[in-house]
Parts: C-alpha cells; structure tokens; sequence
C-alpha cells in the first residue's frame, strides 16, 4: 500500500499535479497508433498477434519438412518457400527477448529471472526427445540410420547446443537427420547466452543502432566468406552468418523501447525494398528461392529479416488492419502456441511415419494428387497432437515452475518504472 501511495505521489508530481486514470492511458495507448481501447486490449492484441506469427513460421517450417511427400512441382517449390519460417522464428525471439530484457534490466534477479525463465521454457522437451532418440537408437535399427548422433562430437554438439557448428567439419554440409532442426535452437541458445550481457550495459537509444551495425557486419561477413568458402548450407547455419533475424527484431524491441514508432510510410518502404531485393533474386536465378545462391545468402537472407521486421511492427500497429485479423485467426494462434512443441517433435514423428509407410505400408514417395496432401495432413496433425500432449501433460509442469523467478524491483525502482512508462504512452507534443 505505501508502494502504492508513493508511486502514485510520484506520479502527480511530474504530471503538473493531474490525476492519472486507467482510461487516460487507455486513450494515449490509441493515440500511439495500437487502435484498440484499453491497455488490457492492447496487450491481448499484442499476444494474439505474436501467437499468429509464431504459427506462420511453424506453418512455413512443417510445410518445408513435408515437401518431399509432394509430387506437384508447383506445391512442391511452394513449400519449399517455408524454409522462411526460421528467420521468422529468429526475428520474433529477437524481438521479445530484447523486450524483456530491457524491460526487467534494473530487477535486482535479473540474470536468475531470465535465465532460470529460459531453461524452464526450453530445456525440458529438448532433452526429453534427445535421450529417448539416444536410447531407442540402440533397439530401433532404422532408429540408429536416421537418429545423426553414431559418434561423440555427434552427442556433444545436441547436448551442449553446437548443433549448428557441425558443418564446420563436415566440408560445409549438415546432414539430414532425426535431429538435424536442433540446428536453430542452439542458435538462440548462443544468443541467449551471450545478448543479455549487451543488452544491460548498453541503453536502448544506443542499442537499435549497436543492432543495426551488427546485422550490417553479419551481411559483410556473408559477403566477405562466400567467395573463399563457397555459398554453402554452412552459412546458412553459422550463427554469425545467420543473426540478420535476430539482431533485426531486437532492434525493433529497442525502437519501441525508446518511445519511437514507425510510421505507415517507412514500413511500406522497406517492404517495398525487400520485396524489390527478392524480386531481383527471381529473376536472376529462380532456384536461389529455395535455400541456397550467391544472392539469397548475402543480401536476400538480410532482406527477408527486415521483411519479417516490418511484419512484426505493423500487424502489433494497425489492429484493424487485415493482416493483423489474419494473424488473429484461431488456428494461426493455435498453431503458435504450441509452436515450439511442434519444432522440436516434427522431424522425429515424419521420421517414425515414412518409417511405418515404407516399410510396412510400402508406400513410396513423393506421392501424387490428394493421397499426398491426406499424408501431408496426417503427419502434420500427428506432430500437432505430440506438441499438445506435451505442453499440456509435460512441459506446464515446468512453466509453472515460472512463478518463482519473477523480477524484483526495489520500491523506488519500481515507481520510476511506472512513471516512465506513463510517459512513454503521452501523445506527441503534450508536456
């Protein structure tokens, strides 16, 4: 209650003495452009949105995984699009992992509360379907060929999260495997290690810029290697040559951080230039499209960041926009909440199908007109239905595990936080 009390003195004092209610703020949040009619509304937007993007990027990854079941040239090339889906996946845990940090960067637990927050959220279905594919390797034959994990820097780089370096050593290759996606998380897995660090030392003004260069230096090193090392899968997975997403949405979190919000205008430009960018790409050479090229590993992966970028701020903006109601829509949101379950599960269960329907089924791929897209559908509903299990029966286990890692703010801490935030929602020009 004193808290309280003098949080809320504060607050009369550097307003001029004018009482703040809910729903002045309410109304400030919609002048900032959110166009929706309470802070309660706002950020159930922002969550229904983010749901929806995290299940387009699913979508473009089960889509890309399931390419090989399709024998229409036009689906197939399609889907193969949805390789897309990761950049996506690292633009938007750019964007909130900056978020949070920034947001909880003066809580006296800082470093507990992330990361404890991290290892409860990821580790628990990583671990669970590395050690079962490690013990049913050594019962299941077909198991043991598919599984990518015969030697010890095989089981050294998925248990410590260097899944993505393998290529290094295997002459710029990774290949197919059970596991081979871990690639990506151990990807925000050095992120997360290390961008916390950057983040509490330096101040959000500073901080989109510092983003800004980086993204810069990862495009100049793609540039800079290609012609040496050859514009091979290795790029594509390195982490340094791969961060365009991440260092992108986290200079979006930072933007937004200050107070700034990009107006209609420039998003509309820079979709413009990233489409004009891919564009290019096509009618240079079409098949750079689909993962692989000169220009889609230099400037189109970069291209593709920003898009997403764009993406992200205008459908949290525009409310009302179509794109924002299309990322609303219930089975997008459905798909996103349970999206991480269904990144880790998806490869082992198409694994386990194409087992079953090969060798028991004899069935062989690709296959032709509807039976393709009924397998398609099957395999992707299997998937869905693991993830669902597992967050519901396993994985809330953990998060409610959460509770004991919230932030802690000292009391004078805490009234600054709030005051500061109050200004941020005034409208631009009022005192």
């Amino acid at each position: 209650m004193l808290r309280q009390v003098s949080c809320t003195r504060n607050f009369a004092v550097a307003t001029g003495g004018r009482r703040v209610a809910l729903e002045k703020l309410a109304e400030n949040e919609g002048a900032a452009g959110f166009g929706v009619a309470s802070r309660t509304d706002i950020k159930k937007h922002r969550f229904l949105v983010l749901d929806g993007v995290r299940g387009l990027a699913i979508l473009g990854v089960l889509l890309v995984h399931g390419a090989y079941v399709i024998h229409n040239k036009f689906a197939y090339w399609t889907f193969k699009m949805g390789w897309i889906g990761v950049d996506l996946f690292f633009v938007l845990s750019g964007f909130l992992i900056t978020g949070i940090l920034i947001d909880t960067r003066h809580a006296v637990n800082r470093a507990t509360t992330f990361y404890a927050r991290r290892i409860l959220r990821i580790f628990p279905i990583y671990y669970l379907t590395l050690f079962t594919v490690l013990i049913l390797q050594t019962r299941w034959v077909w198991l043991a060929r598919v599984a990518g994990v015969q030697t010890w820097l095989d089981r050294a780089s998925l248990l410590f999260y260097f899944k993505d370096l393998v290529p290094l050593w295997h002459h710029g290759m990774l290949k197919q495997s059970a596991l081979t996606h871990f690639w990506s998380l151990a990807v925000e897995e050095q992120f997360y290690l290390i961008w916390p660090l950057v983040v509490w030392a330096v101040a959000a003004k500073k901080l989109y810029k510092l983003c800004g260069l980086a993204l810069c230096c990862s495009l100049a090193l793609r540039i800079a290697l290609g012609p040496r090392f050859g514009y091979s899968e290795w790029m594509l997975y390195f982490p340094l040559t791969r961060a365009d997403g991440l260092f992108a949405g986290s200079a979006l979190a930072a933007l937004l951080a200050t107070g700034y919000r990009p107006t209609r205008k420039l998003m509309v430009s820079l979709a413009l230039a990233c489409c004009f960018v891919l564009s290019f790409i096509a009618l240079v050479d079409h098949r750079q499209l689909f993962f692989g090229g000169a220009y889609m590993t230099t400037i189109g992966v970069s291209s593709v960041a920003v898009g997403f970028t764009v993406l992200i701020a205008y459908s949290l903006q525009s409310a009302g926009a179509p794109l924002s109601r299309g990322l609303r829509s219930q089975w997008l949101r459905a798909l996103g909440k349970y999206s991480y379950g269904l990144y880790v599960f998806h490869i082992p269960v198409f694994f386990l199908a194409d087992h079953l329907a090969v060798d028991y089924l004899h069935i062989t791929f690709p296959l032709r007109g509807f039976p393709s897209l009924a397998y398609l559908g099957t395999i992707i509903a299997a998937s869905y239905g693991v993830a669902w299990l597992s967050f519901h029966y396993y994985e809330q286990r953990f998060l409610d595990l959460k509770r004991f890692f919230e932030p802690v703010y000292t009391r004078e801490e805490s009234c600054t936080m709030q005051l500061s935030e109050y200004q941020q929602r005034l409208p631009v020009g009022r005192n």
